[in-house]
């Protein structure tokens, strides 16, 4: 009998059991292997997406301040030069420029102020001069000295210019004549 009943109820049991094992079974297993995997799973990925994303996030984003930072005090500081430069020569050139015209305007506007004055007033010496009747006299005498004072002081220039000239000349050629005396070691 328990040989019969062994033989006969393990086969019917197992073909009984096993379909009711694996119908009860492989929804419990897998919805537990699928809660276990996703609660194991899901705080990893998101960990790791959320990591990855605020690394390249951050990364993108301090990558994109510093660039502009950068590009900004380049062109700011460019700018800048450029304008500051451009101020300083435009200025000094100005500065230069309206030196120069004004100098230039002051000593023109001077010379002829001066050269005008200096004109007007020698004619108008001289016309005054020539006007009075004492200035015949004084023209005449003036003109009648100056050939004779001009000739004699052409013959002083003359005669002062041979006499220096005849005495060089000679001082020159007898100069090597005389003996030259050296002081002997005695005397100093």
């Amino acid at each position: 009998l328990v040989l019969h009943a062994t033989r006969w109820l393990v086969p019917h049991t197992t073909v009984l059991l096993v379909p009711h094992a694996t119908f009860r079974l492989v929804p419990h297993l897998t919805h537990w292997l699928v809660l276990h995997a996703t609660l194991r799973l899901v705080p990893h990925l998101t960990h790791w997406l959320v990591s990855q994303t605020m690394f390249r996030l951050v990364l993108h984003t301090a990558l994109q301040l510093v660039l502009h930072t950068a590009l900004q005090l380049v062109l700011h500081t460019t700018l800048w030069l450029v304008s500051y430069a451009t101020l300083r020569l435009v200025s000094y050139a100005m500065l230069q420029l309206v030196s120069y015209a004004m100098l230039w305007l002051v000593s023109y506007a001077t010379l002829r102020l001066v050269s005008y004055a200096t004109l007007q007033l020698v004619s108008h010496t001289m016309l005054r001069l020539v006007s009075h009747p004492k200035c015949w006299l004084v023209l005449r005498v003036t003109f009648s000295l100056v050939p004779r004072m001009t000739l004699l002081l052409m013959l002083h220039a003359t005669c002062w210019l041979v006499l220096h000239t005849t005495f060089l000349l000679a001082l020159h050629l007898t100069l090597p004549l005389v003996p030259h005396t050296r002081p002997s070691l005695a005397m100093t």
